[in-house]
């Protein structure tokens, strides 16, 4: 950690807020794991570095969404110094919460999603950085999971024909929040869904709701493919299944990256989609 580089960002937090801070104030999150360094000052504000592209798509995606309450609050942020002060949030990791209903868990992630907003652009994909179709980013999404499960035998005819059934159908460009899953989830004591770190993307807003629901297995486990699909009665149900396929292959990669003990779940669940 670049003390010196520390320093400066606290010098700054000081001078912007009018607040003295002590180390003794400073609560650090950083454990190797990612370049960015993270770190809460009195409980009341959360600090992180981060990259250009992450800071000016995070500012642009928070600041659009500042009315939802679910979201994460920027206080400010210095483009020099490369860093965001966010409000801090209360709340525990999902993954730490016990008894969670994963219907009314659903139910909130269905509001949310709900409530974004169209954004023009010429392109789909990672915001301020990728130039693709909705299909071409979908393509490298599967792409990049596929490399991740070995020694399994994946029926992709699921994931073709879902692709050529995407192709019939347009899409209402929104900015949605590209990582929506349960480990940027915080649930606070009123069971209120808090939700961290964008990875924003101009995309279609129904990506974001199947990703949520498979990123977890405590989400899904339960519950039928049909219940799911039963949410956003407007859209397609050709659509919903094929979108929501290609979403579970996706998921399915990376629990076999980061959660190999859920992939049978996943695995199953693929299968049984018809």
């Amino acid at each position: 950690m670049n003390n010196d580089y520390i320093n400066l960002i606290l010098k700054d937090i000081s001078e912007k807020l009018n607040i003295k801070i002590t180390e003794n104030d400073i609560v650090y999150y950083t454990d190797g794991a990612s370049n960015s360094i993270v770190f809460n000052i009195f409980g009341k504000y959360l600090i992180k570095t981060v990259d250009d592209i992450t800071l000016k798509s995070q500012n642009e995606f928070l600041k659009i969404y500042s009315n939802i309450s679910n979201f994460q609050k920027i206080i400010f942020i210095n483009e020099k110094l490369k860093y965001i002060c966010f409000e801090y949030i209360e709340g525990t990791l999902f993954k730490n919460v016990q008894n969670i209903n994963n219907k009314e868990l659903i139910k909130q992630i269905y509001q949310i999603v709900k409530a974004y907003k169209i954004y023009p652009s010429k392109y789909c994909g990672y915001l301020f950085e990728d130039k693709k179709t909705w299909i071409e980013f979908l393509e490298d999404e599967i792409l990049s999971s596929s490399k991740n499960i070995i020694g399994f035998d994946i029926p992709m005819d699921k994931i073709s024909s879902s692709i050529e059934i995407l192709k019939e159908f347009n899409i209402t460009q929104r900015l949605i929040h590209g990582d929506f899953g349960a480990h940027n989830f915080l649930i606070n004591n009123s069971m209120k869904l808090r939700v961290i770190d964008p990875m924003p993307v101009v995309g279609d807003y129904l990506y974001d709701f199947y990703f949520a629901i498979f990123s977890n297995l405590a989400i899904f486990k339960d519950l039928k493919i049909s219940y799911i699909l039963s949410f956003f009665k407007d859209e397609s149900i050709l659509k919903k299944k094929a979108l929501l396929t290609i979403v579970l292959f996706i998921r399915m990669g990376r629990c076999f990256k980061y959660n190999k003990e859920d992939f049978n779940y996943y695995y199953n669940l693929y299968l049984s989609i018809k």
